[in-house]
């Protein structure tokens, strides 16, 4: 069921992170987003666990998370978050009516999803910048 078809992709800018929203074949959709991790952390309720399971984030893992994220920025490394989130039909259904292509096109979407809260952490991902004049200390 990976058709490209099933896929939208939503550009990705400075202000906003990346993210495609996925056909599920329950005809629910799931929005995976990669992004900076001060811009998602705080919109993610759950993450995956080492068997896979979907688990409410408490406050200790919420702090075990940032400590050592901000233990991996003392090391110039740079923090991505992944996340997805499951989206039903029907709280898509009047924000997908448009009426030139039928589909999910026009801006107020868009800002739908990028507003969604309740996201799902799958992964943080660090990444060393090459060294820059602007950061003496990497």
């Amino acid at each position: 069921n990976y058709h490209p078809s099933n896929f939208r992709v939503f550009p990705n800018s400075d202000n906003k992170r990346m993210m495609t929203l996925a056909d599920k074949v329950s005809g629910d959709k799931r929005l995976l987003i990669k992004g900076s991790f001060d811009g998602l952390f705080r919109q993610c309720t759950f993450y995956i666990d080492d068997e896979g399971k979907q688990i409410k984030i408490d406050n200790e893992v919420r702090d075990k998370i940032r400590n050592q994220i901000n233990d991996a920025q003392t090391e110039c490394l740079i923090p991505i978050c992944i996340c997805f989130k499951d989206i039903s039909q029907e709280d898509l259904k009047p924000r997908t009516q448009n009426h030139d292509s039928g589909g999910p096109s026009d801006e107020d979407f868009e800002e739908f999803l990028y507003d969604q809260a309740d996201l799902t952490l799958v992964a943080v991902a660090l990444f060393k910048n090459p060294v820059n004049i602007w950061i003496p200390s990497c």
